[in-house]
């Protein structure tokens, strides 16, 4: 097969009739000269790695060549590094070098079938196989060209009896070098290692005080050389090429560091420099975190680019405060590690004045803002500006651009003025909508035999509605925001209870007129008793039916309510109609005790 270790020799029908047999030839057939070479290399390589440790170990080291001195040290180390692996790489050659010149494998080599050892076909097999002849026996006999098969076999195994004396000599050769010459270098050198262990730890010493110096200098803010990413104005990109210049030194620290870990290996001074390595983690931590701050800062800054080329109109604040929560989401998540500088109080204090600027901008943008509201605001800001309604291209950066945060007060309490007060403006319109189509409710007068006189009266819903009415005027009123309203809130005041006044009195000189009205008009014995009265009366008559006349005209409650000199006129007639009243009770109170019951 090509590639295969392998050289597998195949036997035909006729030879082996037998199937086992010819399965036993075929799977045990010799190795190839693949395999072979496979175990040479194996075993140069390791008296190559014998002969490079010698010559290594061999070195002159003089006082001072720290470089032979760490040669020859790491050397040895690998020596002593890869005595385990060598040596069960050498018996692993040795199973397999002892395996090929075992009998199961001879046999295969040979193309014979299995053969006890020391039966009569195995001893004749070797003898011939010895001597060199041509054996016989029913696996070779009558077959040309067997001589030649033999001799390969032959060759193939003296081979491996050459590979394996070779491996036997190898490992006798590393024996020595692991345990005799490694121990004499080691004494060789000794007194010049000793002396430049102590430059080493010195210099180490020094690298770890370096090392805290420089992150000392690393984590400063406060100072005037302070990093660019530290400081609370500087920009983006100054941030991340201070960033990317930290990296660079960090990196050629790291260098630094693993040339002195090296050297702290080698001359067994363990932990020695594990200061510097924590220094230096801390900063590597220091600049990924700091890289998060400034992301976050340049998300911050390109949301805050963008936010700014919004519209005014149309504007929805609920996508500014999104974003918003968004940002102060993402700075919550930073390390408490980097909380604690210029850099993260200036992304903290952006992202806060945006958030403190969107529900400024929602006041701004509400539809309770008028012409009245952008007045003041140009005054809390101390800036001139054209006011978002009578600019079209007007967008949020010109307003960003106010600075609104810094009189989040002064816009909040504006804010509940524009409300407060649209409240009201909407209120006294709703007065005004309903005021405007409530009509009197009418019924004929009995008494009137044409049924020309309708009695007046308001339905319950409606006075229902008043009394109502009248509580939302007076406590707008009482409302720190009525100067803007003050003149139509208090006309409003003034009709409501107009319209209240005349009602109570209407509806009593209703009552009284449409009583006394039968006796004084149609009664000649009330006429000619109480003359005067009656004369009075009929005065009294015509001005409530005239009156009345008027307010069914006039439809509307409020309008025939608020009719100039009304209430004057109800009040003239309520007293006439007591005195009317009062004689006519007189009258019938003298007629009772002529004619008693």
């Amino acid at each position: 097969m090509p590639g295969s270790p392998f050289r597998v020799v195949t036997c035909k029908a006729e030879e082996y009739k037998d199937s086992k047999t010819a399965k036993l030839r075929n799977a045990f057939a010799g190795a190839g000269s693949l395999q072979f070479e496979s175990l040479k290399n194996e075993i140069k390589n390791v008296n190559m790695f014998i002969k490079h440790s010698q010559r290594t170990m061999n070195l002159p080291v003089k006082p001072g060549d720290i470089q032979t001195l760490l040669k020859v040290k790491g050397s040895m180390r690998e020596v002593e590094s890869k005595s385990r692996s060598i040596n069960r790489q050498y018996l692993q050659l040795q199973g397999v070098l002892q395996y090929l010149l075992g009998d199961q494998c001879l046999n295969a080599f040979n193309g014979v079938p299995a053969m006890e050892k020391g039966s009569p076909a195995w001893v004749k097999y070797h003898a011939a196989l010895e001597g060199g002849k041509k054996p016989k026996g029913a696996a070779a006999a009558g077959k040309k060209g067997k001589a030649t098969e033999i001799m390969k076999i032959k060759a193939d195994r003296n081979f491996v009896k050459n590979q394996l004396s070779a491996t036997e000599d190898s490992v006798s050769k590393f024996s020595e070098l692991e345990n005799v010459q490694v121990g004499k270098t080691r004494n060789r050198i000794r007194p010049i290692e000793n002396k430049e262990s102590a430059k080493v730890r010195s210099k180490c010493m020094e690298f770890n005080s370096e090392m805290e110096a420089f992150t000392k200098a690393f984590h400063s803010f406060g100072s005037k050389n302070a990093r660019a990413f530290w400081m609370e104005n500087a920009s983006v990109a100054e941030a991340f090429q201070a960033l990317e210049k930290g990296e660079v030194e960090l990196k050629a620290h790291r260098k630094a560091l693993k040339g002195w870990q090296r050297m702290v290996d080698v001359f067994d001074h363990d932990g020695l420099v594990d200061g510097a390595e924590e220094n230096l983690n801390l900063i590597e931590n220091t600049i990924l975190d700091m890289k998060k701050l400034w992301s976050i800062r340049r998300d911050v800054v390109k949301v805050n680019a963008q936010t700014a080329e919004f519209m005014w109109e149309g504007l929805n604040p609920d996508d500014m405060e999104d974003v918003s929560k968004e940002m102060q989401k993402m700075v919550r998540k930073l390390p408490r590690s980097c909380r604690k500088n210029p850099a993260f109080k200036g992304l903290n204090d952006s992202v806060k004045d945006f958030a403190n600027t969107v529900p400024l901008i929602a006041i701004l943008v509400h539809v309770s803002m008028r012409d009245r509201h952008w007045e003041l605001t140009k005054g809390i800001v101390g800036q001139e500006f054209v006011f978002p309604q009578n600019n079209p291209d007007c967008k949020v950066g010109d307003m960003l651009a106010l600075k609104l945060h810094l009189f989040a007060g002064q816009l909040e309490e504006l804010s509940d003025q524009s409300t407060k007060e649209a409240k009201m403006e909407k209120q006294l319109a709703d007065l005004k909508e309903r005021w405007a189509v409530v009509e009197w409710w009418m019924d004929t007068y009995g008494g009137d035999e044409s049924g020309s006189v309708k009695l007046l009266k308001i339905t319950d819903d409606d006075f229902e509605m008043l009394e109502n009415d009248q509580l939302t005027i007076q406590g707008m009123m009482g409302s720190r925001y009525l100067a803007t309203f003050e003149e139509e809130v208090t006309t409003w005041q003034k009709e409501l209870a107009a319209v209240a006044d005349v009602m109570v009195v209407l509806a009593d000189n209703q009552r009284v007129w449409s009583y006394l009205e039968p006796l004084f008009m149609k009664s000649k014995e009330v006429q000619e008793e109480l003359p005067e009265d009656a004369a009075r009366f009929k005065h009294i008559d015509n001005d409530v039916k005239k009156m009345l006349k008027e307010a069914e005209l006039t439809r509307f409650i409020l309008h025939a309510c608020n009719k100039e000199g009304l209430y004057d006129l109800l009040e003239g007639v309520q007293d006439r109609l007591s005195r009317c009243k009062k004689s006519l009770n007189d009258f019938l109170d003298a007629k009772r005790r002529i004619f008693p019951r």
